[in-house]
């Protein structure tokens, strides 16, 4: 079997409601109406269930310290029903001033504020999130949490929790374990332009340290979809300013991981950077990929 599922307890649930009573309400409702964890939130509860990290130390640093939220997904007729349940909750609550609902192009998001519990626990000052944030993927559907694995750029995200005649049960794709324990991060497909954002994303936070051998041929995949600007379907047209987050994200991906010649010749005149000229008078523009491949930083 690909996949391994548990069944575990609730106490996740009560933990966080220790920082956010509401937030914890919501999350329940998810799940009791037939939608799924999957993702960051979902692998650090693997690492609580299953390698036996501290519940509440863990879920603390997630959340504030690294900023970590919940990503909540479901089939099409469910997700209907429950961005409407977030869009009443929020309106509900519309004079809390520690709830915040927005919407972005993939999700609809409930913030919950903690700043009084970091307050008095001393880690105002150093968190880098200070709420809970949960994130209803509503513009993607799937058929499964499976299926919504599948959909997942990086091995390692295939995680996920759900709930089942009144039961929690987390369950986790195999080979995402595998490259976590190797702190390895693997590629599962390339169709979406945020990869080399995402790469970057689970090196530095996520406590892993390189990519995984295989995912190397990977990333000239990516690096072509790049120039060709080939996506999955439900990405929405990237607009200028996108692009070039993209292209800062595939050279802050390069310090990161080192990009072989071979990866970076894919990129030949799509990327300019400003460089000083030699007299120091003045910036020219140039050419990232050949600067690269000349071996200049």
């Amino acid at each position: 079997m690909k996949y391994k599922t548990i069944e575990i307890d609730s106490r996740f649930i009560e933990s966080i409601k220790v920082w956010s009573k509401e937030s914890g309400q919501v999350l329940e409702h998810c799940l009791d109406f037939d939608l799924w964890i999957a993702g960051g939130f979902a692998r650090k509860l693997y690492e609580i269930y299953v390698l036996k990290n501290n519940l509440d130390i863990s879920l603390q640093n997630y959340f504030f310290l690294l900023g970590g939220d919940i990503d909540i997904f479901g089939k099409k007729e469910d997700l209907k029903c429950n961005s409407e349940y977030f869009e009443n909750f929020a309106s509900i609550h519309e004079d809390n001033i520690l709830l915040v609902y927005y919407e972005n192009p993939y999700t609809k998001n409930l913030t919950f504020f903690c700043d009084n519990i970091l307050y008095k626990k001393d880690l105002l000052n150093v968190s880098r999130r200070t709420g809970i944030v949960l994130q209803l993927v509503n513009k993607i559907s799937h058929k499964s949490i499976f299926d919504c694995f599948e959909s997942f750029d990086l091995t390692n995200s295939k995680y996920g929790v759900y709930k089942k005649d009144d039961k929690i049960f987390l369950t986790f794709d195999k080979e995402a374990c595998y490259y976590d324990s190797r702190k390895e991060v693997d590629i599962n497909h390339t169709n979406t332009p945020y990869l080399a954002q995402r790469i970057i994303k689970y090196i530095k936070n996520k406590n892993l340290e390189k990519v995984s051998i295989r995912s190397r041929e990977k990333i000239k995949s990516y690096l072509i979809n790049v120039i060709s600007n080939k996506w999955a379907e439900y990405i929405h047209e990237l607009t200028l300013s996108g692009v070039s987050q993209i292209h800062y994200d595939i050279m802050k991906l390069n310090n990161i991981i080192n990009l072989s010649d071979e990866e970076v010749i894919i990129m030949l005149g799509k990327i300019k950077i400003l460089k000083q000229n030699d007299d120091y008078s003045s910036f020219v523009s140039k050419d990232w990929a050949s600067e690269m491949i000349k071996g200049e930083n």
